[in-house]
């Protein structure tokens, strides 16, 4: 039952260019081969088994500029309104998602003897997400129209810069990552639970990358970064009760030191690919690993304020053999 009309409008020019449209998609609950809703196998309420799965308006604009050759500016826009989206597979329905999503980009090329080139981004996204379970069996009898509901707000802003001149690439990298979740339980008397209290993920970054080729077949590409992060949870709804009980610590900030690598040297000649690469890279942990915090009958759930990054370190080795149409990769 999946229907997705949609209207773009567009003017394009030498220097100026533009989009814009609407679309709406809207789909009824999914069927399996015998007919029957997930609806119908998940546990929504009678009066709703037919509800439609999701509904989703989304708006959208672009201008791209040309102030000169060679010289590019990109603006674009999305606005989505979504109205109830089933999760079969959760405890909770959305009732709203709506999101906004900015981005600006700038690029010159061809720049100076070297030809150069240079890059800069901008970009903002939020999100507003509403979901409880009033479509669902558990809410039958509540005080309320829900027996549970969680209120979602995040945002991200920053950018990003990069010059490349020849084979080298350098940049730097800067933004925030806004996350807060605000639960709500008839068991708990519908008490306010700050179930990721307000976590702000600060990062900043540099990072340059070589490509060369070095003659005799082999060419070798390296890079590297180094992100500091700060990651901070607000101290007035943080729940510090749990971290201090599940993991003995109320911290409720952390520093990362980010640091990421690679280098690949490949080799052709006749018949033969061989390469070689080795890289490693580091995640700080999301506002939900390190910071969630619900207390449940049963079972809490609870993040770890000391969770150290996740780092990773690989190594590939490649060797590839072809001629009149046979292959051979290890």
């Amino acid at each position: 039952g999946l229907l997705d009309p949609s209207l773009p409008v567009r003017r394009g020019g030498r220097r100026l260019s533009a989009l814009a449209g609407y679309s709406a998609r809207r789909g009824d609950a999914y069927e399996d081969g015998s007919g029957r809703r997930f609806t119908e196998v998940a546990n929504y309420r009678p009066e709703n088994q037919g509800d439609r799965a999701f509904s989703v308006g989304t708006a959208w604009g672009r201008v791209v500029w040309a102030p000169a050759d060679s010289h590019q500016v990109d603006v674009s826009y999305t606005r989505q309104d979504s109205g109830a989206v089933l999760y079969p597979y959760l405890l909770m329905d959305a009732l709203w998602d709506d999101t906004d999503r900015l981005n600006v980009r700038y690029e010159a090329t061809g720049l100076g003897a070297r030809r150069a080139s240079v890059r800069a981004q901008g970009y903002f996204t939020q999100v507003d997400h509403w979901m409880t379970d009033e479509k669902r069996t558990s809410s039958v009898g509540r005080p309320r129209a829900y027996s549970m509901g969680t209120q979602a707000e995040t945002r991200t802003v920053g950018g990003k810069a990069e010059a490349v001149i020849g084979g080298l690439t350098v940049g730097a990298e800067a933004y925030e990552r806004y996350w807060d979740a605000t639960n709500e339980m008839a068991g708990s008397a519908y008490a306010p639970q700050a179930m990721i209290p307000g976590v702000a993920a600060r990062t900043g970054g540099v990072f340059a990358e070589y490509v060369r080729v070095l003659g005799g077949g082999l060419a070798l590409s390296a890079g590297g970064r180094l992100d500091l992060a700060r990651s901070e949870a607000d101290a007035a709804r943080a729940n510090t009760a749990l971290y201090e009980a599940y993991h003995g610590t109320t911290a409720l900030s952390a520093d990362d030191t980010l640091p990421a690598a690679k280098a690949r040297l490949a080799w052709h000649r006749g018949a033969w690919d061989l390469a070689l690469g080795l890289g490693h890279a580091a995640r700080a942990p999301e506002a939900t690993e390190r910071y969630l915090a619900l207390r449940r009958m049963g079972s809490d759930w609870v993040g770890n304020p000391g969770l150290e990054p996740s780092r990773n370190t690989a190594l590939d080795a490649s060797a590839t053999f072809t001629r009149a149409g046979f292959r051979l990769e290890a």
